[in-house]
C-alpha cells in the first residue's frame, strides 16, 4: 500500500494504481477507504469497468446492498456491453442478505442473457442462486451439481468444497445469502 500511495502522490491520475490500492484495501478489510480510490479512478476514467465493479464490491463489503444495486444498475446502463457488471448485479439480486434488494426474476433474466455468450461455473452458480431465490430448489440443486461436476473435471477441488455448502442449502430448501466466497 505504501508504494501505491507514493505512486499516487506523484501521479494522482494513475488509474491502475488507484484500482490496485482499492483492491488491496478491500482485501485487508478496509472497504470505506477503498470506495474513495474506486470513485477517484472512475472520475479519472469513467469507462473503467474495474473501477465501477470495485466500487460496487466495496459497497457490498460495507453491507450497503441498496446502494450497490443502484450503482450496478446505473453502471450497466452506462456500460451495457460489460458482462462483469451484469453478473455482479445478477448475483446481488439473487443472494443479497437484504430482502429489499433481491429480485429473483430480474436476476434470472440477466443470467439467461449472459449465458448466451458465456458459460462459466461462476455464472452457473449465480443461476443456481437465482433458482433458489425463486423457490425452485430442485433446479437450483441440479444446476449446482452440474457446476460442481464441471469444476471437478477442471481439477478445482477447493471450489467444489465451497460449492457443497450451497448445494446443501438448496437440498434443504433454503436460498443462498452469501454473494461471494473468499478462496
Amino acid at each position: 500500500m505504501e508504494h501505491l500511495n507514493q505512486a499516487l502522490t506523484y501521479q494522482p491520475s494513475y488509474v491502475e494504481a488507484r484500482l490496485a490500492l482499492g483492491d488491496t484495501l478491500r482485501h485487508v478489510g478496509r472497504p470505506q477507504p477503498a470506495l474513495a480510490q474506486y470513485k477517484e479512478a472512475a472520475a479519472v476514467n469513467p469507462r473503467s469497468v474495474p473501477a465501477q465493479l470495485g466500487y460496487a464490491l466495496a459497497l457490498i463489503d460495507l453491507r450497503r446492498y441498496q446502494d450497490a444495486r443502484a450503482w450496478l444498475t446505473d453502471a450497466m446502463a452506462r456500460h451495457p456491453d460489460q458482462p462483469p457488471l451484469a453478473h455482479a448485479l445478477a448475483r446481488l439480486l439473487a443472494a443479497a442478505p437484504d430482502d429489499r434488494v433481491r429480485d429473483g426474476l430480474r436476476a434470472m433474466a440477466i443470467v439467461q442473457d449472459l449465458l448466451k455468450d458465456d458459460k462459466t461455473t461462476d455464472l452457473g452458480e449465480t443461476m443456481a442462486m437465482a433458482f433458489a431465490e425463486l423457490g425452485d430448489y430442485e433446479r437450483a440443486a441440479g444446476v449446482q451439481r452440474g457446476v460442481m461436476a464441471a469444476s471437478r473435471d477442471a481439477g478445482q477441488q477447493q471450489s467444489i468444497r465451497r460449492m457443497e455448502e450451497n448445494l446443501r442449502l438448496y437440498e434443504n430448501h433454503r436460498p443462498c445469502r452469501t454473494l461471494w466466497f473468499d478462496e
